[in-house]
């Protein structure tokens, strides 16, 4: 909202720009988001890709794929890599080739599995320096999930692949929850190899991550684009947030007149 109290208009460009990007988050969730999006169809719409016809969790018969390749509308061919491979500090995501928005796009996956719940449990502040800002906190486990990917991006030659196939096109970073702050930080350490002005990043329902001195600085959020759907408490919850609740808990404790046992 403005400063009038006035709610900001988003352009309509924003709007559709999210909208189209947000079926590669979906793509990542894989078969299982697939079946609870379309509970009656959805073999029909994607696991008659796979080679099984039963999902699995490994992907060894590309459920997983098939699923992605029908939430992102894209061909196999532009479909360069799903990655399942789940642990500690080490995300979902995949790669593809947008020809219509001229990017190439790794979406992130959310909170799916114990793995990814003890990487958001990771809240010990890190340090990242950040070219053109300075050296920036976040939380470490966040940090050290980016780091992961990146190192097997960078070790696999996928991403550099798909870049060097398309020297004109833009880089897009998205994902949702967990998948958000990976690929906000992927964004960041990305920049001083590919350039500001070709990587982009769209953050869904993104959890907090910055101190506002650190939002304050331009230079540091000005290609990231966060969606926040309604009163989402994962973009509103923090450590720092977490521990004013407790304190108000036990201060409405304190004045409570009624016994706790009622």
């Amino acid at each position: 909202s403005s400063s009038s109290g006035a709610a900001a208009v988003v352009p309509e460009s924003v709007v559709a720009t999210l909208a189209h990007f947000s079926h590669y988050y979906m793509a990542i969730y894989g078969w299982p988001v697939m079946c609870m999006t379309y509970p009656l169809t959805c073999w029909l719409r994607a696991l008659r890709g796979c080679a099984c016809g039963i999902p699995c969790a490994a992907d060894y018969c590309y459920c997983h794929t098939a699923a992605a390749k029908s939430f992102s509308g894209l061909p196999r061919s532009d479909l360069i890599f799903v990655s399942v491979a789940n642990k500690v500090y080490h995300p979902a995501y995949l790669i593809a080739v947008d020809h219509q928005w001229r990017s190439v796009v790794v979406a992130f996956r959310g909170t799916c599995s114990l793995a990814d719940a003890m990487t958001d449990a990771n809240v010990t502040l890190a340090a990242l320096q950040v070219e053109g800002v300075g050296e920036v906190w976040l939380p470490d486990g966040f940090l050290r999930a980016s780091r992961s990917v990146k190192a097997e991006l960078d070790s696999q030659g996928r991403l550099s692949t798909a870049l060097h196939a398309h020297p004109d096109y833009g880089v897009v970073f998205l994902g949702h929850s967990l998948g958000a702050a990976v690929a906000v930080v992927a964004s960041l350490l990305y920049q001083p190899e590919l350039g500001k002005s070709r990587v982009s990043c769209y953050a869904y329902a993104p959890p907090q991550m910055f101190t506002k001195a650190a939002l304050g600085n331009s230079g540091l959020c000005s290609h990231i684009t966060s969606c926040i759907l309604g009163d989402d408490v994962v973009p509103r919850l923090s450590f720092l947030s977490l521990l004013r609740w407790k304190d108000r808990v036990v201060q409405a404790l304190a004045h409570c007149k009624v016994p706790k046992w009622q």
